[in-house]
């Protein structure tokens, strides 16, 4: 698995490299996440503004705009 995704620097092309490894298969009828290809990308997405959070410089860009540095 580590050589599929290994050097994968976009969240997406990352989450398709997990599904290539078989590490979730893409499809709750097969035991994996319908939607995981987004998942993972949402995920990055979190972490980021959080880090920035901690450096002070986050810009709120999520849709429900609440308050994401509490």
């Amino acid at each position: 698995m580590v050589n599929v995704i290994r050097g994968v620097q976009d969240s997406k092309e990352f989450a398709k490299a997990l599904v290539k490894a078989n590490f979730d298969t893409g499809s709750s009828k097969t035991g994996g996440r319908n939607d995981f290809e987004d998942y993972p990308v949402t995920i990055v997405k979190h972490v980021k503004v959080r880090l920035n959070c901690q450096k002070g410089t986050a810009k709120n860009s999520f849709k429900d705009k609440k308050d994401i540095c509490r």
